[in-house]
């Protein structure tokens, strides 16, 4: 199965004629025009959720709700973020 390509930006034309809009899939003529709209930022590949999620060895790198990566606590027990400590610098 060839590539898949979405187009992100703007449109793509022949002379006056639109071959495809902003959101619409895009299968380029060939290696250099893929290339060329790739690097422009005009189109960019469709990802398969379900290849997204195997790694190269084909296990599945999918995570269980408690495997997830959760925000610790404060040590007092607050959930709420830790506030930016600010440092000054010494005057010269």
């Amino acid at each position: 199965m060839s590539q898949q390509f979405l187009v992100v930006r703007g449109q793509i034309e022949e002379g006056k004629k639109v071959l495809a809009k902003q959101g619409s899939p895009f299968t380029p003529r060939n290696k250099e025009e893929q290339e060329r709209l790739l690097a422009s930022g005009v189109i960019a590949p469709v990802i398969d959720p379900e290849e997204e999620l195997l790694d190269d060895d084909g296990d599945d790198d999918q995570r269980g709700d408690d495997e997830q990566q959760q925000t610790p606590a404060q040590p007092d027990g607050d959930a709420s973020p830790a506030k930016p400590v600010t440092t000054k610098r010494p005057r010269k």
